[in-house]
């Protein structure tokens, strides 16, 4: 039985791993030429929002002395480590873009050429590809627009105006991090946001949700709103708007994590990030907003997510892509066809976390599959 994971980096090493302990010997693709490349190319600031004593892949902790939330050169690190551990040798420089069904398997095809597999497990993550927005005008700007994916570190926009597009954690961070280097950042938040301390008297406020997911959504937002408002204050204060939902439901709903702040609200209030709403249009340097305001900045930075990438390699029908939304032991369509998605679901619990259980399941259902007991 020939088992493909495409992809090397938490996801795929982790599936990789765990059908190696299971007796099978899956050949791993990696389009770049290193383990964790995605991890690589982000942005300096970066660290785990989750605890590394909660964020650990199957079989190997985070090393002794790391702290509690890791950098990304530490989750690199960690990455390679694990590959090193369990034996791991991806295939470089093997960019899959397409699987095509042939006689009962999958041929697998890329610039390099093409390989067969039984079975496929599609590992790219749901940040595979960058989400950007189009604006009236955006081409008329005469600074730099990046997407996040591209930005570095703040000490590369010292001196300068930048609006920052979006309020996830990675927008909200990109923002902390120009304030703190000396630029003069400013937020166009596009619609209400939800947002948590990532630490409550020292506790990891995802420890915390993990112990909340014993509550219906809505009865646990309420009991711990009060607290949120007594940490963080009224967001309405800052120019910003909530939904009709809190955190919690935010999370197990509709599958969108908050803003886990580290300072940036802080720095708001402090008059250091401006706060704008969504952008009406762009003249040259100046940004017109939807309450009537104008600005003028010398760059933009669009960190408006990522899209997985699996849905333009691999024949997925909607019903599939929107199984893969649910918690792998909610999954209906689990292994359909011998496609099999791992990294797939946003969880309170973090995304490490998560991806160490889908991998067991994928592991074990492909184990029952080819008829390897499960040990």
């Amino acid at each position: 039985m020939r088992v493909a994971v495409i992809g090397a980096s938490a996801a795929g090493l982790a599936v990789a791993k765990l059908l190696k302990d299971r007796g099978l010997a899956p050949d791993i693709f990696e389009a770049s030429d290193a383990i964790g490349a995605r991890w690589q190319g982000h942005y300096d600031r970066l660290h785990l929002h989750t605890p590394a004593s909660g964020s650990s892949l199957p079989g190997l902790a985070f090393p002794r002395g790391t702290p509690r939330y890791p950098s990304r050169d530490q989750v690199v690190a960690y990455l390679r480590l694990y590959a090193e551990t369990f034996g791991l040798r991806p295939a470089f420089g093997r960019l899959v873009d397409r699987l095509r069904p042939e006689m009962g398997a999958w041929t697998i095809s890329g610039p390099w050429g093409e390989a067969r597999a039984d079975l496929v497990v599609m590992a790219t993550g749901l940040n595979a590809i960058p989400r950007r927005i189009e604006k009236p005008g955006l081409d008329s700007f005469p600074g730099p627009v990046l997407h996040s994916s591209g930005f570095r570190t703040g000490r590369d926009f010292a001196g300068q105006r930048v609006l920052v597009i979006g309020f996830g954690n990675s927008a909200c961070e990109i923002a902390l991090d120009l304030a703190e280097q000396g630029g003069r950042p400013a937020q166009s938040v596009r619609g209400p946001v939800n947002a948590l301390p990532r630490d409550i008297l020292g506790i990891p406020i995802l420890t915390i949700g993990r112990h909340a997911r014993l509550l219906p959504p809505p009865l646990a937002d309420r009991l711990t709103a009060p607290l949120f408002r007594l940490m963080l204050g009224d967001l309405r204060r800052l120019g910003l708007r909530r939904p009709d939902y809190g955190p919690i439901t935010q999370v197990r709903q509709h599958g969108r994590i908050p803003l886990l702040d580290l300072g940036t609200l802080a720095m708001m209030r402090r008059g250091r990030i401006g706060v704008y709403p969504d952008i009406l249009r762009i003249e040259g340097e100046t940004v017109h907003f939807a309450d009537g305001r104008g600005a003028g900045f010398d760059a933009i930075v669009m960190a408006t997510g990522y899209a997985p990438g699996w849905g333009r390699i691999a024949p997925l029908s909607p019903e599939r892509l929107a199984d893969l939304a649910r918690p792998v032991g909610q999954r209906r369509l689990l292994g359909e066809g011998g496609i099999y998605v791992c990294g797939s679901h946003v969880s309170s619990r973090g995304m490490l976390f998560e991806i160490g259980q889908e991998a067991r399941a994928i592991a074990d259902h492909i184990a029952a599959r080819v008829m390897i007991p499960v040990r």
